[in-house]
């Protein structure tokens, strides 16, 4: 059962390998704000998934009197470390983007997609597998140096934007989740 839970679940990361190959996650268009959601859905069914399949084996199945589970509760690693690499990839565009919208002064010539991105052009990061994961944290490493140098401006341009929102706790609160990545 191990067996087959494992092929259904590399299966359904194969989907949404599929689904998400024709999206092109470094480039600078209209549609990047759609392609960061077809990342989350991508992310979302991992976690679904991932979920039902611990609750089954940790809760429903070990009470199933004909065949009960035995043992630990199925974790479908791959799908989790697969879903953890789709954050990663929001999270690396959401703070691009949020970087240039909170520090208005970044040039843009310094500060452009194929610059920003360029430890990631030779990379397919949605072809995830334990081979590449080495070559995936150096371009992640190479991504935080060069955005370290604008941290601090976005964070005080976010602190200025609470300290703005500070009497309406709604909207901080909306405001804390759109800018949360």
């Amino acid at each position: 059962m191990k067996h087959l839970l494992t092929i259904t679940s590399n299966s359904f990361v194969q989907s949404v390998q599929k689904q998400l190959s024709n999206i092109d996650l470094w480039s600078e268009s209209k549609d990047s704000i759609k392609n960061r959601e077809h990342l989350r859905n991508g992310a979302n069914i991992c976690e679904r998934w991932s979920i039902a399949v611990e609750q089954l084996t940790s809760l429903y199945w070990r009470n199933y009197i004909p065949h009960p589970w035995k043992g630990e509760p199925f974790k479908a690693t791959y799908m989790i470390q697969f879903k953890k690499r789709l954050n990663q990839i929001i999270n690396i565009r959401s703070s691009y983007e949020q970087s240039l919208r909170f520090n208005p002064s970044l040039n843009k010539e310094n500060f452009s997609v194929t610059k920003v991105f360029a430890p990631f052009f030779n990379l397919n990061p949605i072809q995830f597998n334990p081979y590449t994961d080495p070559q995936w944290n150096s371009a992640m490493d190479q991504f935080e140096n060069l955005m370290s140098n604008t941290d601090p401006g976005v964070a005080k341009k976010l602190r200025e934007h609470f300290q703005n929102l500070r009497s309406n706790p709604q909207q901080m609160l909306v405001d804390f989740k759109r800018y949360s990545d």
